[in-house]
């Protein structure tokens, strides 16, 4: 297993404050990576911003957005 960090820039804003989209995306990326996903967190900032944490057997994926600057 490898630990890998991303920095995206110039993201969707309107995507990046989509909690519901982030959720799917973790749970589609857990699954791509042929993971064991345990339990899914996420929480919705207002005025925008969304961050999850997606617990795997074998590790763990997180995220936190910031739709204002395309991060």
């Amino acid at each position: 297993m490898k630990h890998i960090l991303f920095t995206l820039k110039n993201c969707s804003a309107s995507l990046l404050d989509d909690e519901s989209y982030i959720r799917e995306m973790l749970i589609n990326s857990a699954t791509l990576a042929q993971s064991t996903l345990l339990d899914l967190v996420s929480h919705k900032f207002e005025p925008q911003g969304v961050t999850a944490v997606a617990m795997l057997s074998e590790s763990h994926i997180s995220i936190h957005t910031w739709p204002e600057l395309g991060m």
